[in-house]
This record gives C-alpha cells, sequence and structure tokens, in this order.
C-alpha cells in the first residue's frame, strides 16, 4: 500500500487524534505528481469515512481535504474520428 507510506507523520497518532490541518500538510508535501495526489486522498477519504462509520470519530476530518496543484493529467486521443 504505497499511499501509507506518505502518510508516515501520522502512523503513531492515534486516528481521533489526526487533524485536517497535518492531512492537507501531508498531501501538500508530498512529491507525487497530480493522480498520485489523487490517489492519496481518495486512502485518507476511504480511512476516516470508516472511522465514521465505526464509531471512532463523529466527522472525518478528510471531507475539506483539497489538491493544490495544477492537474497535470494528459487527455486520450481518440483512436478514430467521429466526424
Amino acid at each position: 500500500m504505497k499511499n501509507f507510506i506518505h502518510a508516515a507523520a501520522v502512523h503513531d497518532n492515534d486516528i481521533t487524534r489526526i487533524s485536517f490541518t497535518a492531512l492537507q500538510d501531508i498531501l501538500n508535501s508530498a512529491e507525487l505528481r497530480h493522480a498520485g495526489k489523487e490517489h492519496l486522498l481518495s486512502f485518507f477519504k476511504q480511512i476516516f469515512s470508516y472511522a465514521v462509520t465505526a464509531g471512532y470519530l463523529d466527522k472525518s476530518p478528510a471531507v475539506s481535504l483539497r489538491i493544490n496543484i495544477p492537474d497535470d493529467d494528459e487527455k486520450g486521443v481518440p483512436f478514430t474520428d467521429s466526424g
């Protein structure tokens, strides 16, 4: 699980003590391209969604996280011309 490595700063923290700011700092400082940050963001949202569902948290600190770099995904070119 590659995303787990990028979250090393909070590995030893109880999930109830991990803040929005800590998660946003991890997301901002991760040396990843936009797509990698999308995976990391999804990972955070899944973990904290489970924590809310399981009753560990009242609300998820991951809800308002955002990726603060431009989307660098390259769009595909169709094989055929639809014209």
